[in-house]
């Protein structure tokens, strides 16, 4: 069965506080809208996220706004700022600080 094209508005979206992490984010595509394939989140975060490992999936950050600076195991840290795209591989620890809006793009395939 073909899918149709889909708009989904951010705006229409609800803005979910964290407890975890000083963050606020909307969900945009939920992995099973996209038969399973991926999933995508609008985030606000305001200091350091709470720590991550990436699993089997892998994650795309686009920074929207600001800067962050990204702490992964067994690297040296990186910077990224507005217009960057940061790319984490399979199966790394890390965690990052910055006061940012980015999108969260994660492929589960």
């Amino acid at each position: 069965m073909e899918k149709n094209v889909t708009v989904i508005r951010a705006s229409e979206q609800p803005l979910i506080e964290s407890t975890k992490s000083p963050l606020a984010s909307r969900r945009l595509l939920a992995p099973e809208t996209s038969g399973g394939a991926a999933g995508v989140s609008w985030i606000r975060l305001n200091g350091t996220h709470a720590a991550q490992n990436s699993g089997s999936g892998e994650r795309f950050y686009y920074i929207l706004s600001g800067s962050v600076v990204f702490d992964v195991e067994g690297e040296e840290l990186r910077q990224a700022d507005a217009g960057d795209v940061v790319y984490m591989p399979k199966n790394r620890n890390y965690t990052f600080t910055g006061d940012i809006t980015y999108l969260y793009i994660n492929i589960t395939r």
